[in-house]
Parts: C-alpha cells; structure tokens; sequence
C-alpha cells in the first residue's frame, strides 16, 4: 500500500480515505449521537498500524476536520461546541489507534494468511479493548455536553460502533498491505476488477435504490451479495472485500435508510450491519485459507526446485570426482572452481561470495560471485592483512 509514495502523498490520501470514513459512519443510524456502525474506527486503526507516525497529520487532521464540518452544517450547536466535541472525538480516535496497536504488539499478533483460531481470539480481544477504551473518551465527550443522554445506551452503542468498524475494516486493510499484490500489477486482473465493481455497484444500486417496493428485495437477493463477496474471496483480494464494504454501506446509507419506510430503521441497521460483518469475516478467512494454500504450494515447488539443483549438483560432483588430486600441493583451481559453482548452485540465496587459494606471501582468488575476480587480484593482498571474515 502507497509503496512507491512519498509521506506528503500519503497522507493527503490518509486524509481523503479517513473523511470518507467518518462521512459514512456519521450518516449511518445513530442512538443518542453514537453511529452503530463507525467504519473511520478501522480505517485509522489499520493505517496506524501500517505507517505509524508518517501519516499522523492527515489521519488525525481528517478525522477533526470532518466532525467539524458535519456538525457544523448538520447539529444545532454553537461554533465552540462543535469545535470542542469535535476535537474530544479526535482524542476519542487517537486512545482508539494507540489502544489498538498497543495490545497487537503485546500479544505479539502475525499477520499471516494461515487462519488460526489463537490469532483471530487476539484479534477479538484487541477489538475490545480499543472500542471499549475509545468510546469511554467518546461517551464522556457527549455527557459534558448533553446531561439528558442515557448513559448506558450512549456508552454501549459508540463500542458497537467501533467495535464493527475495526472489525469489518481493520484486518482488511492490515491483509491487503501485507498480502495484496499491486493494483496494477497485472492488467487482465485490474480489468476484471473494474468490470467486477461495475456489476456489484449496479446491483447495489438498484437493490437498494427506490425503484419500486417489488423491483428487487434484500431478502429475496442477498444470496446475489454472498455470491460476489464468494467471487472477491477466490478471484480478487482483500482490497476487493474491503471495496465491498464501503460500495455496500454507500447503498444502504444513501439509498436503503432514505426511503425506508418501516417502523424499526434502527433493527433495520443492525441487521445489516450484522449481515456486513458475518459476510466480510467469513469472505477474509476464506482468503486467508486461499492464500496459505497458494504459499505452500509455492513452497513445495521451491523445494522441488533446489532438490533438483542439489541432484544436478551431485552429478557435476561425481563427474569431476575422479579429477581430485592426491598430493595437497598439487591443489587444481580447475577443481577448485567446480567446486565453488557447485556450491552456489546449491546455495544461491547471496549477493557476493568468493573462492581463494593461500600462496606464500599472498591472496590468490579463482573464483567469485559479485565481484571482478582481475580485480581482487590486482590488489595483491597480503596473507597477514587478509581479513578472512568479510571476503569468504
């Protein structure tokens, strides 16, 4: 992720990523001002994570700004109200993200792509703490500023939120760091994803656009969206997941809350959101057990290969085996250099290695790999000022 950036690049697109993110959690259904569902909690959790300090000015500038806007243009509060609340949630965020990358480290958490039930407890235990610890921050922004909230309500409900945030989004974005090839990297796979997006996006757009109450039903087509998360899961990647997401929570918070015309919008939101994080979990784990397979099979052709070089390896040794010399003094470079290739060809894994014989007062090398061996010659070095360490 942003491999070949600069820091400046960074976080100009840490600031667009995590605004998105705060948008699409403060438009989402919310109980005594705490978004149930607050997708901003796992972006910056993840990006933290990854880049650490470097992207700090444009998280945390992202994430201020954008409360401040919203409240701004949206809530009835004076300038210094939406100005302090917005800068509480700022440090609500910033507890969040060091909570949450704190814990990781001490329970010495690995991003691998093999699923393991040890590894997705600490994950969990993680998600707790950093939500539980965020919304404390948040829940004591919101009772300073509005005694009539209810407390345990308020306080439950801004956990739920980060807790389903981090979950759907942070190991996503954590995978596709470590584990995603390049978007780019291949063309047939960027166009299929691009033809992918379309498809999913149409289908988003008119399952949850008003196009009438009987053109297409959640109920009647959520398999359609288990299909295509199935499809990104074997085809795609983490990335592809994630884009889910976000295109998924853009329908039902633009198009499906809108024109909801039920009695229980709030059940309604909790279901989907309980839909989200089971489908997007389970597609990640699926991936995850995908990837593992890829690698070992990658390491069993890798070993298959070096077995073959050490057989090629011993043949070449047998063939120059009746060329060995008797006397020691009559040591045969010839020999001696078939026997360093040998050598390389079984261990290949280095940048510069060299091969030397001792004559009476100097350094004679046969053979090398990274250097000029002319070169090395031409320096005449001395036995006594030789150093055995640094050029064997």
């Amino acid at each position: 992720m942003f491999s070949r950036a600069k820091t400046w690049q960074i976080n100009i697109a840490v600031f667009f990523i995590i605004s998105n993110g705060v948008l699409l959690g403060l438009s989402f259904g919310q109980v005594n001002s705490a978004a149930i569902f607050f997708p901003a909690a796992g972006m910056s959790a993840a990006l933290y994570y990854i880049f650490r300090k470097r992207i700090a000015v444009g998280l945390f500038s992202g994430i201020f700004l954008t409360n401040l806007v919203y409240r701004i243009a949206v809530a009835d509060e004076s300038l210094f109200q939406s100005t302090t609340l917005s800068l509480l949630f700022l440090l609500s965020n910033i507890i969040g993200v060091i909570v949450f990358c704190r814990v990781l480290r001490v329970l010495k958490y690995k991003v691998e792509t093999a699923f393991s039930a040890m590894h997705s407890a600490k994950f969990m235990l993680t998600v707790l703490a950093s939500s539980a610890a965020s919304a404390l921050i948040g829940f004591l922004a919101l009772w300073i500023h509005f005694n009539d909230i209810d407390i345990v309500s308020t306080y439950f409900y801004w956990m739920i939120g980060d807790a389903t945030g981090i979950i759907v989004f942070a190991g996503l974005i954590i995978y596709h760091n470590y584990h995603d090839e390049a978007i780019f990297s291949k063309r047939k796979t960027a166009i299929n994803g691009v033809i992918y997006t379309i498809i999913y996006t149409l289908f988003i757009l008119f399952l949850f656009g008003d196009f009438g109450n009987n053109f297409l039903t959640f109920g009647s087509f959520q398999v359609f969206i288990v299909l295509m998360y199935i499809i990104a899961a074997f085809i795609f990647s983490f990335r592809m997941i994630a884009v889910n997401n976000v295109i998924f929570l853009i329908g039902i918070n633009f198009l499906h809350f809108p024109s909801y015309e039920g009695d229980n919008l709030f059940f309604e939101a909790i279901f989907l959101s309980l839909f989200l994080i089971i489908i997007s979990s389970t597609t990640s784990v699926i991936r995850m057990v995908i990837l593992d397979r890829q690698n070992n099979y990658n390491q069993i052709r890798i070993a298959k290969e070096s077995l073959e070089k050490i057989i090629i390896s011993t043949n070449n040794f047998v063939n120059v085996e009746d060329r060995i010399p008797q006397d020691e003094q009559k040591f045969d470079k010839s020999y001696l250099q078939n026997m360093f290739e040998i050598a390389c060809e079984i261990y290949p894994e280095f940048d510069r290695a060299s091969c030397n014989l001792i004559n009476e007062n100097s350094v004679e090398f046969v053979a090398a790999v990274g250097y000029n061996v002319q070169e090395l010659n031409d320096m005449n070095l001395p036995i006594a000022d030789f150093l055995w360490d640094s050029t064997s």
